[in-house]
């Protein structure tokens, strides 16, 4: 039984993504990521693989962290450097505060389109 289910309810894992998924998604690629993470800016876990070795995975609220970077480089023109400099001095409670409301917005405003076309 996994420990988050032995006391008290479930709690939901973080969703994880691979390096190309979180390519895919965010619009940096894999040079850009490690130069955000070795800023400090995201974070990415190591998976073990079955035959040895790790995988390197990304939250769900990192690849969504990488967007945002890109969407802030090519706004203001920063390099990634820069740009990852900044996210870094932004706390984590307040990157969390964000992403909900902006997921927030989102979800109703899907919801407002969907009443519309029905």
């Amino acid at each position: 039984m996994p420990a988050n289910q032995r006391d008290g309810p479930p709690i939901a894992e973080t969703p994880l993504f691979g390096d190309q998924e979180t390519i895919a998604a965010s619009g940096v690629p894999l040079p850009s990521l490690r130069v955000l993470q070795a800023a400090g800016a995201i974070r990415a876990e190591q998976m073990p693989k079955h035959h040895g070795g790790f995988r390197r995975m990304w939250p769900e609220e990192d690849v969504l962290k990488a967007a945002i970077a890109a969407a802030l480089g090519e706004h203001f023109a920063w390099n990634i450097r820069l740009v990852a400099t900044v996210m870094a001095k932004v706390q984590p409670p307040l990157w969390s505060t964000l992403i909900a409301v902006a997921v927030n917005e989102l979800q109703q405003a899907d919801a407002r389109t969907l009443r519309r076309t029905f």
